[in-house]
């Protein structure tokens, strides 16, 4: 009996000692981001703006344009910790609530949208489901990547996937 208690006595303490290794493989995107056109496929991607900012505090992920006019009211944060939570699409005219779910893949934060788009009627019946998936990594160079998909629920609101590539500073 001994035996297992220590055996579980190990088990749980090498457990608690890896936790804050995973989390330091984490990658940090603090700083502000400036486009690079001639990296990016296609050179005018759908990414959050040519020059933004990221914060990164605990589990919170904030993005904020730079030089944009109103750019307070397209001031986006999201919670990391893998959980559905609401949202407002700015982007869209007018603005629509979806749902994200931010989750941590090693170094690579992604973000996946649903966003409920009405037809014409603006009957809520009709409405197709937008799904955008974001994946934010760090490449060797230091530049940071963004890709982004969408998925409707029809081939015709599939979009090929981009690639947008920016410098820090």
């Amino acid at each position: 009996m001994s035996r297992l208690r220590v055996s579980v006595s190990v088990l749980v303490l090498a457990l608690l000692c890896a936790a804050p290794v995973v989390a330091q493989n984490r990658s940090n995107f603090t700083g502000k981001w400036t486009l690079l056109p001639e990296k990016s496929v296609p050179p005018n991607p759908n990414g959050p703006a040519t020059t933004f900012t990221i914060s990164q505090e605990g589990q919170k992920f904030t993005i904020a344009p730079v030089g944009v006019a109103g750019s307070e009211s397209v001031l986006n944060t999201y919670v990391t910790d893998g959980e559905e939570h609401s949202t407002t699409v700015r982007a869209a005219a007018p603005a629509r609530l979806a749902t994200y779910r931010a989750v941590w893949t090693r170094d690579q934060l992604a973000i996946t949208f649903n966003t409920q788009v009405p037809d014409a009627s603006g009957d809520p019946k009709n409405a197709r489901t937008i799904t955008t998936r974001q994946v934010y990594s760090i490449d060797a160079e230091g530049f940071l990547i963004i890709e982004a998909s969408v998925v409707g629920s029809s081939a015709s609101m599939r979009s090929t996937p981009s690639r947008s590539v920016y410098r820090k500073g």
